[in-house]
C-alpha cells in the first residue's frame, strides 16, 4: 500500500518512540521510495568558488558525498531538542556536543524540479543536481540510515534520561533517541521533502567536522537553466563535466525555464 509523505513522517515519529519495529519501519520507507523509482536528489553549487567546483567534480568521480557535523548546518534550530529550563544551558550544551561529535549527516531530497531548491541551494539555477539511485541501499552494509526529515511546530523533547545522565557512556537506544533531533525541523521548511543520510561515527572520525561516504550509483546530472549562460567564458569546466560523466556513465540533463508556467523543464 502506497503512503504520501505525511504519513511517512508520522510513522518516523512513532519509529523514534520505539512503537514501530525497525523492520516494519525500514520496509514503509523503502516502499515509499520504490514509488519514486528510489531516486533522491543532492543540489549543489559547483560555480560559487573554485573549491565547491573542485568538490562536485570530486563527488561525481569518486561516486561520495561529504557527510557534515550537525555544528555547520546553516539553521540554529537544526538538531536542538527542547529541554527544561531547570536543567540549565551547560547541559543541554553537553548534550548538543555529544550529538556533533558522535553523528555526521548528509542531505538529499526527492525532486529534481524543485523551484526554491534550485534557487536556494543550486546558485540561482547555476548550479547542478545530483541523481542517486537507491534501489540497492543497504543499511546494513553501509552502516548508514536514511530517514525522511519530518517538519512539526515543536521541537522535540530530550528525554529526561538523557539529561540526567550525559556524563555516561551513550547506550545504541539513547543514540538513537539523540538522533530523533537531526530528523526533525520547523514547518517552515518542507519545502525540502529531505532525506537524510546518518553515519555514526568514532576514533579519529571525530577530528573532522566532515566524513567521505561512497554513494549509491549516479544516474544522471541536471544543470540549472542559468549553467551555461554562467560559464560562456569558461568552456573547460562544461567539458571536464562531459568528460567525467562520460567516464561514469552518468547522463547530463539540461534543464530549462517553463515558457508559460512556474515550473523547471526536465527534457525526457
Amino acid at each position: 500500500m502506497e503512503i504520501n509523505r505525511k504519513e511517512l513522517e508520522e510513522k518516523t515519529f512513532q519509529w523514534f518512540n520505539s512503537s514501530i519495529s525497525d523492520k516494519d519501519y525500514n520496509s514503509l520507507s523503502m516502499s515509499y521510495l520504490a514509488h519514486r523509482n528510489y531516486r533522491l536528489y543532492k543540489y549543489q553549487s559547483p560555480l560559487a568558488s573554485l573549491d565547491t567546483l573542485s568538490r562536485f567534480f570530486e563527488h561525481l568521480k569518486t561516486n561520495t558525498l561529504s557527510l557534515s557535523a550537525p555544528s555547520v548546518f546553516n539553521d540554529p534550530f537544526d538538531c536542538q531538542f527542547s529541554y527544561p529550563p531547570a536543567f540549565g544551558e551547560e547541559t543541554f550544551g553537553e548534550v548538543y556536543t555529544l550529538i556533533d561529535s558522535v553523528f555526521r549527516v548528509g542531505s538529499l531530497t526527492e525532486q529534481p524540479d524543485n523551484l526554491l531548491m534550485w534557487a536556494h541551494y543550486a546558485g540561482a539555477y547555476r548550479g547542478g543536481c545530483i541523481e542517486y539511485d537507491f534501489s540497492n541501499f543497504s543499511e546494513e552494509h553501509t552502516k548508514c540510515s536514511l530517514i525522511p526529515v519530518s517538519y512539526r511546530t515543536a521541537r522535540p523533547s530530550l528525554p529526561k534520561k538523557l539529561l540526567t545522565s550525559s556524563h555516561q557512556e551513550p547506550t545504541d537506544e539513547d543514540l538513537k533517541r539523540l538522533s530523533e533531533a537531526l530528523f526533525i525541523k520547523s514547518e517552515c521548511w518542507q519545502y525540502e521533502f529531505e532525506w537524510r543520510l546518518l553515519k555514526a561515527i568514532d576514533g579519529e572520525s571525530a577530528n573532522s567536522k566532515y566524513l567521505k561516504f561512497e554513494m549509491p550509483p549516479i544516474k544522471k546530472v541536471y544543470l540549472g537553466a542559468r549553467f551555461r549562460n554562467s560559464i560562456t567564458e569558461s568552456n573547460w569546466i562544461y567539458d571536464t563535466l562531459c568528460e567525467i560523466c562520460k567516464a561514469k556513465d552518468i547522463e547530463i540533463i539540461e534543464t530549462h525555464l517553463n515558457t508559460e508556467l512556474y515550473k523547471v523543464d526536465i527534457p525526457t
